[in-house]
């Protein structure tokens, strides 16, 4: 073999060795490439954006107060002789509250009733007397007139005794007694409250444009943070007069059943009044919205669309579907529970992230993870631990 002969096969095989080298090569790199696009993918979690059934209805805050409340005084001063009630308890209409001492005016009132009674048996006589035209008609007269202002001042005092003991005006439940007997009144001084509950009332203010979704009759549902999670039932009883200048509310009174006399007055409640039939909105999570100082927005999860040069270089049964979430801004509407309306940018059936957004970039490659899906309730109600 001539020399020149070994130097060629020399080349050859070195040329050779260079190809095989280079696709070993190029299948290493395009692998870890594959690696990284893999793992600078973001693991997100996402939901379909579909139609929900709400209920309209319109909502405030309400005042709560008792059908009929009054604070009892006395209209008279005098010591507490005697108590006849407890604090919180239930009494009727007429139902002794106290006695205070009467002891110089029912004195004072046997002494007048004597006077009267005196008064009377003299005009009696009189009028025998006159029959017979033993007396001037004018001392019959004198004797009547006499007669009538004793019985004046007996009743006079008589109303000053029957002030000496306080009655319930109406049926209701008490407050705290903070009286004692002996202790001394004066006129207007404060004894106990007395609460008529059951129902109450419940008044709120809405706007006037809500005027023409309310009727007289119609029915609502009030709560309280008090009581989580228990609904009462109630009624529209009235609608004011007139509409405030300032705010352009107009209030409303409506009558609620307290059975267990658990809402009192002064307490804050919130009233709802459904205004129509169901109608279905397009919602999506809460936590699905991100914000930008552009706007509300979410991201849309698409198939990567791959172009024709990279659909030559691989196999398309061997090609994997990768995904992207895409930037999208919409528009929003009322916000109830977890859920939010979407009025423009969304349509149903769309898969959009609920989380992982603050890792993502417009047109990033994600993966879908579902395992814990997000709170998605129009009403979520709170646990009672309880």
């Amino acid at each position: 073999m001539t020399k020149s002969m070994r130097i060629m096969l020399i080349l050859m095989a070195v040329l050779f060795v260079n190809i095989i080298l280079y696709h070993v090569v190029k299948s290493y790199l395009l692998e870890d490439g594959n690696n990284n696009e893999t793992a600078k993918a973001v693991v997100v979690s996402s939901t379909k954006v579909v139609y929900t059934e709400w209920q309209p209805f319109i909502t405030s805050v309400a005042n709560l107060m008792a059908i009929a409340g009054v604070d009892i005084t006395t209209e008279v001063q005098g010591k507490i002789q005697e108590i006849f009630v407890e604090s919180g308890q239930h009494i009727k209409q007429g139902d002794k509250i106290l006695q205070l001492h009467a002891e110089q005016d029912i004195a004072a009132l046997k002494s007048l009733q004597a006077a009267a009674d005196l008064a009377k048996t003299v005009y009696e006589l009189d009028k025998e007397q006159y029959a017979i035209n033993v007396i001037s008609k004018e001392t019959l007269q004198t004797d009547l007139y006499n007669m009538q202002m004793q019985q004046a001042l007996v009743d006079q005092q008589q109303a000053l005794v029957n002030l000496k003991t306080l009655h319930a005006p109406f049926d209701g439940k008490l407050g705290i007694f903070y009286s004692n007997v002996g202790q001394f009144f004066n006129p207007g001084d404060f004894i106990v409250s007395l609460q008529s509950i059951n129902p109450i009332y419940a008044y709120f203010n809405t706007p006037e444009q809500n005027l023409v979704h309310l009727q007289v009759g119609q029915e609502v549902t009030v709560t309280s943070d008090t009581y989580p999670g228990e609904v009462f039932k109630g009624k529209v009883t009235a609608l004011d007069a007139l509409i405030d200048e300032n705010s352009h509310n107009i209030t409303v009174e409506t009558l609620v059943d307290n059975p267990e006399e658990k809402l009192l007055p002064g307490m804050y409640a919130v009233v709802e009044a459904n205004t129509g039939k169901l109608k279905k909105v397009l919602t999506v999570p809460q936590v699905a919205i991100s914000f930008n100082p552009y706007g509300s927005l979410v991201y849309v999860i698409q198939e990567k669309k791959h172009n024709k040069e990279e659909d030559k270089e691989e196999d398309k049964e061997d090609k994997k579907t990768e995904l992207i979430a895409v930037q999208r801004f919409i528009t929003l509407g009322e916000t109830r529970g977890d859920q939010v309306e979407v009025i423009k940018g969304l349509t149903e059936g769309e898969q959009i992230v609920t989380s992982g957004q603050v890792k993502l970039k417009n047109k990033d490659v994600v993966i879908v993870n579902n395992e814990l899906p997000p709170s998605n309730d129009a009403n979520p109600q709170v646990d009672d631990e309880s």
